[in-house]
């Protein structure tokens, strides 16, 4: 729920323009307020760079969400690679690798479910390479940055998972990652973070406005830069004390056993020797 002191792209744009005017010295070193107002599009574009920077200058509690995918066993998902059901494309707005265990359940309350180790994306495809027909819950997974576009669309690449062994049924998974802003395209749309950081925000967009449009010297643009820092510092302060919990949660909760299917191979001969139900 969005409290009072939140502020729309339309009530941000306004603090950028009265900000800028309010820090704005004469030659003398005096306060002055500036008559030329920034034009509507170099406000948005200070408001979208100033998001950018602020987005990107921290990390913040709140930039991490829980994902969850679906592996499709017979490669037939949106999102499975080629038809592969061992490889698929994260969301355009995944901006990392998991940054917490993998955890995976299956379909039906009865199939259970586990944790998935998080390994190097090259020893997934090598096992997966080495091993290709072994089918089961998932053990390994890795993800890395697929320079490839998905068919049809223009941009720039995503981020790709691989999952050993092959799916033997579809899965969830979940894991924590670092995701994108939401941009800023509407004047009543509000921002995706904490409406505490909106003068934050305010004060990147002012600096990104000082720096293009005075000279790099200036004392506009060393105002708007050490005002920029004091908000930036004001900000890790308060989503350090309170944004973060104190533990992830229960301790034994870490150490809860997940049962996982563990098989011995000899690989030259493609050979299984051994399979049993290992718990960590």
């Amino acid at each position: 729920m969005l409290t009072d002191a939140s502020m729309s792209r339309a009530d941000l744009k306004l603090a950028i323009a009265q900000r800028a005017q309010r820090i704005i010295q004469d030659s003398d070193g005096k306060e002055v307020a500036d008559p030329t107002n920034p034009t509507d599009d170099r406000l948005n574009t200070a408001l979208r760079n100033g998001v950018r920077d602020f987005w990107h200058a921290h990390d913040w509690s709140f930039n991490t969400q829980f994902v969850q995918l679906t592996l499709q066993s017979d490669g037939t998902g949106p999102i499975n690679i080629e038809g592969d059901p061992c490889r698929y494309l994260m969301p355009e707005n995944i901006l990392s690798v998991p940054r917490s265990s993998v955890l995976f359940k299956g379909p039906e309350a009865t199939t259970g479910g586990g944790r998935a180790a998080v390994r190097h994306f090259d020893e997934v495809m090598n096992r997966t390479f080495l091993d290709p027909n072994s089918v089961g819950v998932p053990q390994m997974v890795g993800v890395e940055w697929n320079q490839t576009n998905r068919p049809g669309m223009r941009g720039r690449g995503q981020f790709s998972l691989a999952v050993w062994p092959k799916p033997d049924r579809n899965y969830t998974i979940g894991f924590r990652a670092r995701v994108t802003f939401v941009p800023l395209v509407e004047d009543t749309q509000y921002g995706n973070w904490p409406a505490v950081h909106d003068r934050t925000v305010v004060a990147f967009a002012v600096r990104d406005l000082f720096q293009s449009d005075r000279n790099p010297d200036s004392p506009w643009v060393s105002a708007a830069d050490k005002d920029a820092g004091e908000m930036l510092a004001m900000s890790i302060r308060v989503d350090d004390e309170d944004y973060r919990p104190q533990t992830l949660g229960p301790r034994d909760a870490d150490t809860w056993p997940s049962g996982r299917a563990v098989s011995l191979f000899n690989f030259p001969t493609n050979e299984t020797i051994l399979t049993a139900t290992a718990y960590a």
